[in-house]
Parts: C-alpha cells; structure tokens; sequence
C-alpha cells in the first residue's frame, strides 16, 4: 500500500473552438502521461477537421515526455495534411521543457520571454 501526501493531479482539460478553418485548443492543467489517452483524441479531431490548429498552452502546469511526443505527433499530422499548427501562450511549465530539450526550432513558434525570464 502506497500513502501519498501528494495533492491530486490537477485534470487536464481540452477546450476546443473553431473559426473558420482555424481550430483553436486550449489545455489546462498537466500535460502528462497520465492525461495522454485523454487529450489524444481532441487533438485527432482536430487533424480530421482539416485547416490549421491553435493550440494555447497558458494553462499548462506541467508537461513531461508524452505531453511533447503529442505536441510533436499533431505537428507531424498537421503537416501531412498541409496545415498549419501555432502553439501559443506557452506557459512556465512549457518553455522549461522546450529550452530543455532545444525543441522551438522544431515547432517554429516565437517564444516570448519577459527580461525576468517569464513568458
């Protein structure tokens, strides 16, 4: 039996919204392996819709490696399909893991950083 102190994860959310042929999603919460299976599927009807994605990472409190293969696999998705993908208001938790693992080049987004270092 395992006893944890730990608070529960906060739950990932996806909000989705389209304009146009633009879809936007919204994350909130933690981008983990624990909310992968959760949040593949928005992503995916996000790719079945055609046109380019908005993805907002604001609300993003904590990413690991699933949370970036996502990121990556409706990168590549989108491309195959001739749309765009926009990662925006990427949060503390986000840009660590991407200066981390040198990834902005491969989402070609601008990233933002205040003189203090905050998005």
């Amino acid at each position: 039996m395992t006893v944890s102190n730990r608070p529960s994860p906060a739950p990932a959310a996806v909000a989705e919204g389209a304009e146009g042929s633009l879809t936007r999603l919204s994350v909130q919460g933690e981008f983990t392996i624990h909310r992968a299976a959760e949040l593949h599927p928005a992503f995916m009807s996000a790719i079945a819709r055609g046109g380019d994605i908005q993805v907002d990472l604001s609300q993003v409190t904590e990413i690991d490696s699933a949370g970036v293969q996502l990121l990556a696999m409706l990168k590549r998705a989108a491309q195959a399909e001739q749309c765009d993908l926009l990662l925006v208001g990427h949060s503390s938790a986000v840009l660590d893991v991407f200066e981390l693992l040198s990834l902005s080049s491969f989402f070609g987004d601008p990233l933002f950083i205040d003189s203090l270092g905050e998005p």
